[in-house]
């Protein structure tokens, strides 16, 4: 059996490096992939790359029916403000994307669906308190159109579940930062390969402020969070929060970076970054379930993860 896997970027690419430590058969499905990016994560003499659309049901279905796939993991779509930019293009692709996997596994009868859901989901006024920790039940809030449509999502995930009987699970990343192309629109994985960038290339850099926190999970953690998902039994519950349990200033992750690149030259100044500002949380994650439920806890402080993040850079220069 073939496990789907939508989107060949940052998390999809991760993901089935993963799988295919654990013994499965990953297939990539991606409209346009970056095949030289790829091949550094994955080895496609092993994986196949599907070119494919998520709004094209009909070919996801032949897809999953060929390679007898009996999971898929659903993170192909646009991310922040991509979603802003171009909204009808970008909600066909976030919503009816779903929808199209939703429906793959429900006419296939395939056993579990991976959604790639976001802290976006999240009320923000619910999430600022730095002495308590955000769970899973914390209530929806206002969001952009591409938090709105990963809340929609989960809830369409849900209803499927309860009515059709598709095992459903979403995992609500932290802000995911890792080598990668960024053509879905991460503002904080451009920001932070922005950082580590210019520090191995001992380039000065003067990075924005903002006056909150944020949480971040490297690549590879989430890759591995997404692979125990596939695989988990006996779930008590279908929404878990992936991340490392910690938040942090710019000032901590600008410290982090000077820690493993000593002398690089980075400055905080100018006017305050607002693409970032309306992503922050000071409230660090409940990771509870995805520890008791999954078995997964993140591997990589801020500080490890800009330490690999840096040495995939020096070799690919």
């Amino acid at each position: 059996m073939a496990i789907i896997v939508t989107g060949a970027g940052l998390v999809g690419t991760h993901t089935a490096r993963c799988l295919l430590e654990r013994g499965a058969q990953p297939v990539l499905y991606d409209l346009a992939p970056n095949r030289p990016y790829v091949e550094r994560i994955v080895d496609l003499a092993r994986v196949p790359l599907v070119r494919g659309d998520v709004r094209d049901l009909p070919h996801l279905v032949q897809v999953a029916h060929e390679h007898q796939a009996d999971v898929i993991v659903h993170t192909a779509g646009l991310i922040g403000a991509r979603v802003e930019e171009e909204p009808y293009s970008g909600l066909q692709i976030n919503l009816q994307g779903t929808i199209n996997v939703l429906e793959t596994a429900r006419v296939l009868g395939l056993r579990r669906v991976v959604f790639a859901s976001t802290e976006g989901v999240y009320d923000r006024a619910y999430a600022m308190d730095p002495a308590q920790r955000l769970p899973e039940t914390s209530p929806y809030g206002y969001n952009p159109l591409y938090g709105a449509a990963k809340a929609a999502s989960e809830l369409l995930g849900s209803a499927y579940a309860d009515r059709f009987g598709v095992d459903f699970v979403a995992l609500r990343f932290s802000a995911v930062f890792g080598p990668g192309t960024f053509v879905g629109g991460s503002t904080a994985g451009q920001f932070m390969h922005d950082l580590i960038a210019a520090a191995v290339e001992q380039r000065p850099l003067r990075v924005q402020p903002w006056t909150a926190r944020r949480e971040y999970t490297y690549g590879k953690d989430i890759g591995r969070a997404v692979a125990l998902a596939c695989f988990a039994e006996g779930l008590q519950h279908r929404i878990f929060n992936i991340g490392p349990g910690r938040t942090y200033s710019v000032e901590e992750i600008v410290a982090a970076v000077r820690a493993v690149v000593p002398g690089a030259d980075l400055s905080i100044g100018g006017p305050p970054n607002e693409a970032l500002a309306r992503s922050l949380r000071n409230s660090p994650y409940d990771t509870t379930r995805a520890r008791d439920e999954l078995g997964w806890t993140a591997e990589y402080d801020l500080e490890a993860g800009f330490r690999d993040y840096a040495a995939w850079l020096r070799k690919e220069g």
